[in-house]
């Protein structure tokens, strides 16, 4: 047996082990392997990147949504549900129990029995009146990590469903899915889904009467998680009439974010029967700045069929001055800049541009009038002469 090579001696016995590792490599015979067989790429799945999209986005709804995509339920599958939510209910009470084993036992079990007990454990976690604070204390516990799981599953179809939003028009074969996971409970997910339902477009017509009963739905206030803006926003870019009754009601609401949105979502739509008198009439009573730039921007996309409503925006423009509140300094500003959209919303209903074309009024034989609220542009003026060159006194 060799013995080890002393520390001096290691670079030249490295040397010979890799000369003679590269010598066995050398004279090793390699076998040639067949070859594998090709991957078929080939099908309407692979070829469209954006059914692979909706592909993957029912993988992960059948993984988190396993029981709901089942069509039927065996009879013996119900009696298991059933004894397993008997066993949940019994095991939260005995989280209460004077036993500290007891105790223990219980909380094992219900971590082991994890999502089924999921419903019952949020039951139990809310602080009642009368309710037993260790068990409140426990249920909350477990919930934990329960509810990471979701946060993390949530997060994956999230980003899923955004792609698809970016896919515009091309991503309609997954209204469907979209519909269906709807029903989901959990706020953000929903507002995704409105968003990319806004973003198909008049393809999404489908999921209109379901963003319609987000708006018949009360909210307590506007914030991050409302639905009913994103809802409003994506039945304006749907452009579905079926959605104009709720509209209206909207644009009469005491939210001015809400009748800013639904001015500007019945100016996509462009139902002329209702919704033109709705948004002319709300001119009139508008105070707030925003929502009244909203109402006659949505009046000028009408084009030359908003002629009716060419009476009230003369009002807003010919409107005299009031005298403005020193506690309100931008209020003056306002004032103006609502008449310069009256001025351009008239234009563009008395000489509307040809569809698809960006033409200005002048090019079609029109003068552009120059608006009275602008100070005219400054005069240029020529050069100054270069000042004299001072004399000196003293060859005087």
């Amino acid at each position: 047996m060799p013995s080890n090579p002393k520390k001096s001696d290691w670079p030249e016995a490295l040397h010979d082990a890799v000369t003679n590792i590269g010598k066995t490599l050398v004279s090793a015979k390699v076998e040639d392997k067949p070859a594998s067989p090709p991957v078929d790429l080939s099908g309407p799945i692979m070829d469209d990147p954006v059914q692979q999209q909706i592909e993957y986005l029912r993988r992960k709804m059948k993984g988190y949504y396993e029981d709901e995509t089942k069509h039927s339920k065996t009879q013996k599958e119900i009696e298991d549900q059933k004894k397993v939510q008997e066993e949940v209910l019994q095991l939260i009470t005995k989280l209460g129990s004077k036993e500290f084993t007891s105790r223990e036992h219980a909380s094992n079990r219900l971590e082991e029995i994890g999502e089924a007990a999921k419903i019952q454990l949020k039951k139990a976690a809310e602080m009642q009146d009368g309710a037993d604070l260790e068990v409140v204390t426990r249920a909350r516990r477990l919930l934990v990590p329960l509810d990471a799981i979701d946060k993390e599953r949530m997060g994956n179809l999230a980003t899923t469903i955004t792609s698809l939003g970016y896919r515009g028009a091309k991503a309609k074969n997954a209204v469907p899915d979209l519909i269906k996971l709807f029903a989901d409970e959990n706020r953000d997910l929903r507002k995704t889904i409105i968003l990319t339902l806004g973003q198909i477009g008049p393809d999404a017509k489908d999921a209109v009467p379901v963003l319609i009963k987000i708006l018949e739905t009360p909210q307590q206030k506007t914030n991050v998680l409302d639905l009913k803006i994103p809802a409003i926003v994506a039945l304006g870019q749907i452009g579905s009439k079926d959605a104009v009754p709720q509209l209206i009601d909207e644009l009469k609401g005491n939210d001015p974010t809400y009748r800013q949105y639904t001015a500007m979502a019945l100016g996509q739509i462009k139902e002329i029967q209702h919704s033109l008198p709705a948004l002319t009439f709300a001119l009139g009573d508008e105070k707030v700045f925003d929502v009244k730039k909203e109402i006659i921007n949505s009046i000028g996309n009408f084009g030359a069929a908003a002629k009716s409503a060419v009476p009230a925006l003369l009002e807003v423009k010919n409107a005299k001055a009031p005298i403005f509140d020193d506690d309100h300094p931008s209020a003056g500003m306002e004032f103006y800049q609502i008449k310069e959209l009256a001025i351009e919303a008239i234009k563009k209903i008395e000489h509307p541009k040809p569809p698809g074309e960006m033409v200005s009024p002048s090019d079609q034989g029109h003068p552009k009038e120059e608006s009275p609220f602008l100070l005219p542009p400054a005069q240029i003026l020529p050069p100054l002469p270069p000042p004299p060159i001072p004399t000196s006194r003293r060859g005087k």
